[in-house]
């Protein structure tokens, strides 16, 4: 008599003997659907593979064989090019992947979620454009699927920012699950298991979430939902337990609607009442005291204390989900010891970035931390990446200006420095160093020009007068130096004015400076070897040089570099993007930038084929196009964007009366969050614009008639389509610079 109760799991024995001959093959006929399998039939591998493999032990072979065929699969399908993806079928081929990213969730596949945790910044790009509703959602899946399993605390700054965005209406709704699911699986690789310290993470991540919100009765009732639900998850024996840990929550949601919400449950009933304090916020005066240390100390005899105060923080930012702290200490310290010890500044700026990665005062120090080490390559290759995602950020744009003159490519440092100067005419920075480079190329007019300008629009800015000083005296036009002599020394600039009346002696009798090379000097520029200090993702790096070529590209091609920028060069890279586009055909922001600069004019409808949820490429295809009807479903299918989009519907003259209200009213409040890069951008830029304009920015009315005028349309679709459309994947760097050891 056979056995009735053995193998109950796995009836089909038949099938599992063509596994193990081949496992590759079957799990890839599971997936394609045309496995059949009794009892399953044609099998669903959500299904069919937890009802073989679930109840196998860890060591099992056949376990193994499954784990390396998932993997091999996941591998194989995420390079499938775009073009095969859209013969396949797009969102039969998404819901392949959705498929196999669950079966990696729910089986204890440790090959495949090794890999995907080695590979995330490039499964990670794989899966973000690629979503087709919460039940089509490959990155929700593969966040998932690494939530599951963690070995170690890398992902726990993406766990917090998960649940931060979703509340701040960047993520969807469900997203918030993801988030504390990430946070629950934790490990803190430098303590015990403790589960008072996995909740206390946990309300961190409730907390940053409910910080976003908006103060109406849905939130608040989703607010008490997701509390019950912990308090039904986590039993605790009184309320003054769940007020230990849930304080620090408390205390960084003062000031959002929140708070009262904190208080409601945790007993604080009245309104101006103090919660005992039992967690303590980060002070303040112990950096100050560190700063004035390192005037007098030895950085080496202050480094376990800088190490202390950086602990102290990120703990902060663990069970609250402010970074605050963390990002503004690691990066005054950083500022502060790049001469000395480049190697842990960067090691500062990095793990700050991880929690804060949209902070464009840390990426310029990472930047020069890298020039401080000698890493030339990757130090432009982030100033281009800080150029992209803060297009009006003029320090990194100098920086950047300066490190190609340092690299002799004079002619592209002249064009980046061009852009900033005409983009910032009142910074004093971008206007001395491009004047500095047309003297160095013996242009002394054109620097003289330049400087004169400028001072006579800002007559007090000491470093340019200087300068101008000193290029009137290498022309010879000594009256005129002697003229800003005397505008010096009206401003009391004593070292300036030693240095300017030197020159100008030497002028006098016959002796001519040598000009000085402008920017860094580098004794081997871009020759770099051995590991990168303060940065420790490869894949990350690796997609953050591939968007510096992008971006780089994209400059190169922009109309305001084609007057510094010879023909042939231009052509040259045209022909170098169209060679990378070829080697990475599922780049978003790369098809995006050959589509924009006329490399791939007529790329518009695959684009948004290959790339349905990108909501930039979805933009910018609408602009270029002028669809109204393209931006009035983008409008409705993605209200978080909303306001972007309603400004791009006046930008070509379709907004109805509601749209450029609307508009009106989203540019005349105050900025939205940081972190949304397009949103913030355009809403600074917009501003920028009318104040120039002469526009009151308090009256919504009055701007939303400057949009519907011609000039207004003028401005803001050079905002949308000069950078703002370009921010493609900005989101996915978080907690990717540094892995936790």
């Amino acid at each position: 008599m056979a056995d009735l109760t053995a193998d109950v799991a796995r009836p089909d024995q038949d099938w599992l003997a063509r596994f193990e001959a081949a496992p590759e093959r079957e799990f890839d006929r599971v997936m394609s659907g045309v496995a059949l399998i009794p009892p399953y039939g044609l099998a669903d591998p959500v299904t069919v593979l937890p009802a073989f493999f679930g109840a196998l032990e860890p060591d099992d072979p056949r376990l193994h064989q499954l784990d390396a065929a998932a993997c091999s699969w996941l591998e194989r399908w995420r390079r499938i090019s775009p073009a095969d993806r859209r013969a396949y079928g797009l969102k039969r081929y998404v819901c392949d992947g959705v498929a196999a990213l669950t079966v990696v969730q729910h089986l204890p596949l440790a090959e495949t979620r090794a890999h995907l945790r080695r590979c995330y910044g490039a499964y990670l790009r794989w899966a973000e454009g690629l979503t087709f509703g919460s039940a089509r959602d490959l990155r929700a899946r593969l966040w998932y699927a690494l939530a599951e399993d963690q070995p170690d605390a890398r992902f726990q700054v993406l766990w917090q920012h998960i649940c931060r965005d979703t509340g701040r209406g960047i993520y969807p709704p469900h997203y918030l699950t993801i988030g504390l699911l990430g946070l629950r699986r934790l490990r803190i690789a430098d303590r015990t298991p403790d589960e008072d310290r996995t909740l206390t993470l946990m309300l961190g991540g409730l907390g940053a979430w409910a910080a976003g919100l908006d103060d109406t009765e849905t939130n608040h009732k989703a607010f008490l939902q997701e509390w019950g639900l912990l308090n039904w998850l986590h039993t605790r024996p009184s309320r003054g337990a769940w007020r230990r840990l849930a304080d620090p929550a408390l205390i960084a949601s003062r000031g959002t609607p929140s708070e009262a919400w904190w208080r409601e449950v945790l007993g604080y009933e009245r309104a101006g009442a103090a919660p005992p304090r039992l967690v303590r916020e980060p002070d303040v005066a112990d950096v100050r005291k560190l700063l004035d240390d390192l005037n007098d100390e030895p950085l080496a005899s202050l480094r376990p204390q800088i190490r202390t105060l950086i602990a102290k923080r990120r703990d902060w930012a663990q069970v609250t989900g402010s970074t605050y702290y963390l990002s503004r200490t690691a990066g005054n310290i950083a500022g502060r010891i790049i001469d000395q010890d480049a190697v842990f500044a960067a090691d500062l700026v990095t793990e700050a970035l991880d929690w804060e990665p949209n902070n464009e005062i840390l990426w310029n120090l990472w930047a020069r931390a890298l020039l401080a080490q000698g890493r030339i390559a990757l130090a432009e290759a982030v100033l281009w990446e800080s150029v992209r995602r803060f297009p009006d950020d003029e320090p990194s744009q100098v920086e950047l200006g300066r490190v190609l003159a340092g690299a002799g490519r004079l002619d592209e440092a002249a064009a980046v420095l061009t852009t900033a100067v005409d983009r910032f005419p009142d910074r004093e920075p971008c206007h001395v160093e491009l004047a500095r480079l047309w003297a160095w190329r013996g242009d002394l007019a054109k620097a003289i020009g330049l400087l004169s300008g400028f001072t006579d629009r800002s007559p007090s800015q000491e470093i340019a007068l200087t300068h101008l000083g000193h290029f009137l005296t290498d022309a010879g036009r000594l009256d005129d130096a002697r003229t800003i002599l005397e505008r010096l020394q009206r401003l009391n600039a004593q070292r300036a004015l030693a240095e300017l009346a030197s020159a100008i002696r030497n002028a006098e009798t016959g002796r001519v400076r040598s000009p000085r090379m402008p920017g860094y000097q580098f004794a081997a520029a871009h020759r770099e070897t051995g590991a990168v200090a303060g940065a420790g993702d490869p894949g990350a790096l690796d997609a953050l040089r591939l968007d510096a070529r992008i971006t780089r590209a994209d400059f190169n091609l922009s109309p305001a570099a084609s007057a510094h920028i010879a023909e042939d060069r231009r052509a040259a890279v045209r022909e170098d993007l169209a060679a990378l586009l070829d080697e990475h055909p599922d780049h978003a922001y790369g098809r995006l930038v050959a589509y924009q600069r006329g490399v791939t004019p007529d790329a518009g409808a695959t684009l948004l084929e290959d790339f349905p949820a990108v909501y930039e490429l979805r933009l910018a295809v609408a602009l270029h196009r002028g669809d109204r009807e393209a931006l009035i479903r983008l409008r409705d299918d993605d209200r978080h964007r909303g306001p972007i989009t309603r400004l791009a519907l006046c930008a070509i003259g379709s907004a109805d009366d509601d749209d450029g209200r609307r508009a009106g009213a989203w540019v005349q409040r105050s900025a939205p969050p940081g972190d949304d890069l397009l949103a913030a951008y355009v809403h600074r830029a917009v501003r920028a614009v009318l104040s120039r304009a002469g526009i009151g920015l308090e009256d919504g009315n009055a701007i939303a008639d400057r949009l519907a005028t011609l000039a207004g349309r003028v401005a803001v679709r050079a905002i949308l389509e000069d950078h703002a459309t370009r921010m493609v994947n900005t989101q996915s760097f978080a907690g990717t610079f540094r892995l936790a050891a």
